[in-house]
């Protein structure tokens, strides 16, 4: 018998009354799990496209760009498949911005706001000063946790709504913020969330084709009541 894999999915085999059966787990075409919302970790890439021309009103006569990574991992602390809160997040941020003159950053957040809106701060990614050399690229890092019940709701809100909330670069020369760009999830996030979707109906319907050919193999007098019975009990009982 041919074993068949499907994209997305990985296949182990199951021996029953001598017949072979193949079951199947969910897998990332990346190497990583993404996670799904009741996973104990789960980890959501956002970025941002930043630009002087993006701040309300926006900047004159000093030209910058760059773009924001912001890595959110998120830690139940339970079990795989319990919906459980999330007690901590390690956000780790990488900032890179190209300035057309010298600049000092002082600090960057995240607001809450519409593009072309100025919003209230809601994350403060807790950065030193960081100053850049005319038409030179600098790189601004970090990494912090999150505990309090409040910014944790804050940060599931953002992944779940990244489009209502900007990132904004403040400098000395503009303290009001220098860069700035609207949230989106990154294209790896995205392909990921919608692989996983298509992993999950994929192996519902290799289950349901499972079902049928264990309960023919039954009927063509191949396998007994008992020996189906006990395969699709295994089919069953597989992992989620």
């Amino acid at each position: 018998m041919k074993s068949v894999i499907c994209a997305g999915l990985a296949a182990s085999t199951l021996f029953v009354g001598g017949l072979m059966a193949q079951t199947t787990t969910s897998t990332d075409f990346f190497g990583g799990l993404y996670g799904n919302p009741g996973d104990p970790v789960r980890t959501v890439t956002l970025e941002a496209d930043l630009s002087t021309l993006n701040e309300n009103p926006p900047i004159v006569g000093r030209d910058a760009s760059g773009h924001a990574a912001i890595e959110i991992r998120f830690d139940r602390g339970g079990t795989a498949g319990a919906v459980i809160s999330p007690t901590k997040a390690t956000v780790l941020v990488n900032i890179t911005a190209t300035t057309t003159q010298g600049e000092t950053f002082t600090a960057a957040h995240i607001h809450r706001g519409a593009r072309g809106t100025n919003g209230p701060v809601v994350v403060d990614f807790k950065l030193g000063t960081t100053t850049t050399t005319a038409n030179q690229m600098a790189t601004i890092s970090t990494q912090f946790e999150v505990t309090d019940s409040a910014t944790l709701a804050i940060l599931n809100e953002i992944v779940d709504n990244p489009g209502a909330f900007y990132t904004n670069v403040h400098s000395q020369t503009n303290p009001g913020g220098h860069i700035r760009g609207q949230l989106t999830e990154s294209a790896l996030a995205a392909t990921r969330r919608l692989e996983r979707r298509l992993a999950n109906f994929a192996e519902k319907d290799l289950i349901d084709i499972k079902r049928l050919v264990i309960r023919l193999a039954q009927k063509e007098g191949l396998l007994a009541a008992d020996q189906a019975d006990q395969m699709l009990d295994a089919l069953d009982s597989r992992p989620q």
